[in-house]
C-alpha cells in the first residue's frame, strides 16, 4: 500500500472516529437528541423497449436501502449529525446500458454494507449564519427542490432528484458550507467547498466549488422559491474530440417550485455544463405533485414529470454508434397506508436510455415501499 493511500485511510478513519465521539458524547451527557430511520424496497420490472436495449426481454430487479440519522446537540448553537446507510441490489440500470447516465432507479446503490455516509458539525452564528463541516452529500445541498428531492417518497428517475447537468463529487467527501438565511428573509446564500474525487487524498488538489442563492416566498420557500447555483469540479477531463485534458469543469443552472395553495406544487428545473467533456451538457425537467386533498386522502400524493437531456455533438461525433437526446416521463401514485408506512407505484418511459438512439421506448413499472420511523 503506498503512503499516500495509507495517509488518506487514517485520515478519513480518525474524522469519522472524531465526529462519531462528538455524536455519542452529544447523547451521552444530556444533549438534546434526534433520531430518525427509513428502510426503502423498489421492485421494478420493464414492460417493454429496445431489443438491443433489452436481448433477453423482460427484466425485473429489487433493490433495498437502510437510513439512520442521529442529530443532536453537544452545545448552544452546535448541532451534529451522523448518517448511517446500507444498501442491496443495484436494480435495473446495470442491464440496461454501460453508461448509466441517468439512473432509472436513484435509490438503488448497490451490495454495501451498512456505513457511516456522514458526519458533521455545524454552528450557529445567529442571524441566519451558520457554518457546517464534516462528511457530507454535496448533493443535498443544492439544487433542492420541494416537489422533486427525495427518491425514497417522490421521483424514482434520476432526472427529477437533481438536474443531471451537475456533476457532483464522486461520493460523500469532506466539506465545508457557509449558509446565510435570516429566518423571514426572502433570500438565502450559500457557498461551499468540497473534494471532487471524494477519496481523502490531497483533498485541496482538486477542489468543488458550489454557491447557490434562493429568493423565497413564504417561510422557508412554502410558497415559492427560485434558486440558481454554479459549481465547479477540479480533476482532469478528456475531451471527447482530442486535445490537452481539461483540468476544471463548471455549470449552472435553475430550480423553481411553486405551491398552489395546498392543492399542488409545480417545479422546473434546467442546467448546463461543457459539452466537451460530458456525455450530457443540458438537462431540462418540469413537473407537478398533487397533494391528495383533492380527493379526499390528505396524505397521498399524486406526481407526473417529464425530462429532456441533450447529447453533446462533440461526444456524438466520437462514438460509432447513433447517438440522440433523451427523454424522461415518469408518473406516480403514493398511498399512505399509515404515519410510517407509504406504498408507492410508479411508471416511467424512457426515450433513448443512455443517449443511444433505440427504435422503441423502455417503458418500466415499479412498486416502492417505504418505512420510516
Amino acid at each position: 500500500m503506498h503512503s499516500e493511500e495509507k495517509e488518506g485511510i487514517v485520515g478519513r478513519a480518525w474524522c469519522r472516529l472524531a465526529l462519531l465521539t462528538i455524536g455519542i458524547a452529544s447523547h451521552a451527557f444530556g444533549g438534546e437528541a434526534e433520531l430518525r430511520g427509513g428502510l426503502t424496497v423498489v421492485a421494478q420490472v420493464t414492460a417493454s423497449g429496445d431489443e438491443q436495449l433489452l436481448p433477453d426481454g423482460r427484466t425485473g430487479e429489487l433493490s433495498l436501502s437502510c437510513d439512520l440519522l442521529v442529530k443532536g446537540k453537544p452545545a448552544d448553537s452546535v448541532e451534529c449529525g451522523l448518517h448511517v446507510e446500507g444498501s442491496s441490489g443495484a436494480g435495473l440500470d446495470p442491464h440496461l446500458g454501460s453508461l448509466n447516465l441517468v439512473p432509472v432507479n436513484y435509490d438503488a446503490a448497490g451490495d454495501a454494507a451498512a456505513a457511516l455516509t456522514e458526519a458533521w458539525l455545524s454552528k450557529d452564528f445567529g442571524r441566519g449564519l451558520s457554518l457546517t463541516a464534516g462528511l457530507l452529500d454535496v448533493s443535498t445541498l443544492f439544487d433542492t427542490n420541494r416537489a422533486a428531492s427525495d427518491e425514497t417518497t417522490q421521483f424514482l428517475n434520476a432526472s427529477f432528484r437533481r438536474s443531471a447537468a451537475v456533476r457532483f463529487p464522486d461520493g460523500n467527501a469532506p466539506c465545508v458550507r457557509l449558509a446565510w438565511a435570516p429566518e423571514g428573509s426572502r433570500v438565502a446564500l450559500a457557498l461551499g467547498w468540497a473534494e471532487t474525487d471524494a477519496d481523502w487524498r490531497s483533498v485541496f488538489a482538486d477542489p468543488y466549488w458550489f454557491a447557490e442563492l434562493a429568493l423565497l416566498a413564504g417561510p422557508s420557500g412554502e410558497r415559492a422559491a427560485l434558486r440558481a447555483y454554479w459549481w465547479s469540479a477540479g480533476g482532469s477531463y478528456t475531451p471527447f474530440a482530442g486535445g490537452a485534458d481539461i483540468d476544471r469543469t463548471a455549470g449552472w443552472g435553475v430550480s423553481a417550485d411553486l405551491a398552489l395553495g395546498e392543492r399542488a406544487i409545480v417545479f422546473a428545473r434546467f442546467g448546463f455544463r461543457d459539452d466537451r467533456v460530458f456525455e450530457i451538457w443540458s438537462s431540462a425537467s418540469a413537473g407537478v405533485e398533487l397533494s391528495g386533498r383533492v380527493w379526499s386522502r390528505e396524505s397521498d400524493a399524486l406526481g407526473a414529470a417529464a425530462a429532456l437531456h441533450l447529447v453533446s455533438e462533440d461526444y456524438a461525433d466520437s462514438t460509432p454508434a447513433e447517438d440522440a437526446d433523451m427523454t424522461a416521463l415518469e408518473v406516480y401514485y403514493r398511498r399512505q397506508v399509515s404515519k410510517g408506512l407509504g406504498l408507492t407505484v410508479d411508471l416511467q418511459v424512457v426515450w433513448n436510455y443512455d443517449c443511444a438512439k433505440a427504435d422503441a421506448p423502455l417503458v418500466l413499472v415499479g412498486l416502492r415501499t417505504q418505512v420510516s420511523f
